[in-house]
Order: structure tokens, then sequence, then C-alpha cells
């Protein structure tokens, strides 16, 4: 699948992963959890490998549907960690046929479309986010749904839906984390939205109203050893806008190298003169 561009939010697939996929298993009344917990402790220990063989022996053990649900789920989580999002789709798709009154069928349809966003196939994922609304208009964690439509549509060009989106997430969660890491979603073209030429190619990952958000990004990415990180602060109709940008590359095609791991890793990037 090709990878489209655009400014997403500065939490892409942690957006996916620790917001909306949250590891932790609750409690749950009329079962026993015993099978499900030591493929959550590998997984919390990031031995991702090891969490999918333990989920698969204890799904080979367990004899509860809700058992077998969570195991299942706790599986997925593990392949999206380790960027085996066809896999991970399976999972997702085959707990929905299997589990469709299960605890886990929001967050298993909700992940069918974080396969696709992680492979950059903004199309199939807008697709798949629609229809959770569908299925599901009053689900009380719409507001993540519409967080991710919006990213998106932001990501392939379409500034109004994204507008949209973002609109029905301060609507419908005001003091969420997605409410708080709405991106700047800019009117201006592509080919000028990264300012002047400077004699040189940078990357950028996000632009930001708030020069918080932009830290937590750069402390994310140098967390994952990417150097050269910083940030610009140009205007943008009066308005200064903190945008994350990695290197200072000689060549276009240096820079697209960047990108291109960039975008391996569930970020969604832009080359700037």
């Amino acid at each position: 699948m090709q990878h489209a561009q655009g400014e997403v939010s500065v939490r892409t697939l942690t957006f996916l992963v620790i917001v909306c996929l949250a590891v932790c298993v609750e409690a749950e009344a009329g079962f026993e959890k015993r099978p499900v917990v030591s493929a959550e402790k590998t997984f919390l220990e990031g031995d991702y490998t090891r969490a999918i063989a333990e989920a698969d022996r204890c799904i080979g053990l367990s004899y509860s549907a809700a058992e077998k649900e969570e195991l299942s789920y706790m599986k997925a989580l593990a392949l999206l960690k380790q960027k085996k999002y066809r896999d991970a789709w399976s999972i997702f798709e085959a707990m929905r046929v299997s589990f469709p009154r299960g605890r886990r069928f929001f967050v298993a349809e909700l992940g069918i479309g974080d396969t696709y966003y992680c492979e950059g196939d903004y199309k199939s994922a807008i697709d798949a986010y629609q229809k959770v609304i569908e299925h599901d208009p009053l689900n009380r964690n719409l507001g993540v749904v519409y967080y991710k439509l919006g990213t998106c549509y932001n990501a392939s060009g379409d500034r109004a839906r994204a507008r949209s989106c973002f609109a029905q997430v301060t609507e419908l969660a005001p003091l969420s984390f997605e409410a708080r890491m709405i991106p700047v979603v800019e009117d201006v073209p592509a080919e000028a939205s990264c300012g002047a030429a400077k004699g040189y190619f940078s990357v950028q990952v996000g632009a930001f109203k708030t020069k918080k958000n932009a830290e937590n990004l750069i402390a994310e990415l140098s967390a994952k050893s990417y150097e050269g990180c910083y940030i610009e602060t140009p205007e943008v109709s009066g308005e200064t806008l903190y945008k994350v940008r990695i290197g200072k590359s000689a060549t276009h095609k240096e820079a697209e190298g960047l990108a291109a791991k960039l975008r391996r890793d569930g970020y969604t990037t832009k080359i700037c003169p």
C-alpha cells in the first residue's frame, strides 16, 4: 500500500495503541482471568513475541469465550507493536466475527481501522472508522473515533472534513486526551507550507498551537533514537505554530529515506525545503 503524506497529531500510533487499545484488562464478574494474566504480563514487559505465543497457548487451554476474546485482543496488540499490521488485522476481524456481542467488539472494529492507518492506507482507515460509528452511534468513546477520522482526513488533504471531525471530538469529549492533541489544520498549499527554501530538506511530523505538545513529540522521537529534532515557529494567518521537524538533509532523496523510516514507525510526514 502507498503511504499518503500530511500533517497529523504528534501521537499517531501512540494515539492508536496507548489511548484506544488499552492494555489493562479490567476485572469482569462471572469469569476467571488467570489464562489472560500470563499473556498480559509478558506484553507489559515488552516481550511481544512471547506474549503472542502465550496467548496462543492459553487460547488452546481456555474454555471461556470471554477469555478467548481477551487473549485474542492481547495477541492483536502485540502484533501491532511488532508492526505486523496484516496479522493484527486478521485477529481483529476474527474477533469481530466470532464475538459479535463481546466486550471487545468496539475496539476490534477500531483496530481494523488502526491497521490500515499504520500502513498509510487512509481511505480504507476512514471507511473502517465510519463503520464503527454506524454500528454503534451511541458509544461513549466516539470521540476517539472522530479523532482518528480527523487525523486521516487531515493526512489525506481533506481539511474541511478534518475540521468537522475534530469539532465532533471537542463536542463529545472536551476534556479528553484527544481533544488536547487536536492538530492545527492549515489551509495552505503543500508546496508552500514549510516556508522558504533554506538550502536543505527536513522532515516535518507535526504542527501545533501549543509549544508543550511539540516538545512532547520531540521527547517521544528522541526516545526512539531520532536525532536532530527541532521546532520551527512560523506564523500562519497571524498565529504562531510550533512545527516539529527532523534533520537537515542535503538532498531530497536523503530526506525521503528518513521520512520512510518515520512512516514505518507510525508517523505521517512532509518533506520541507
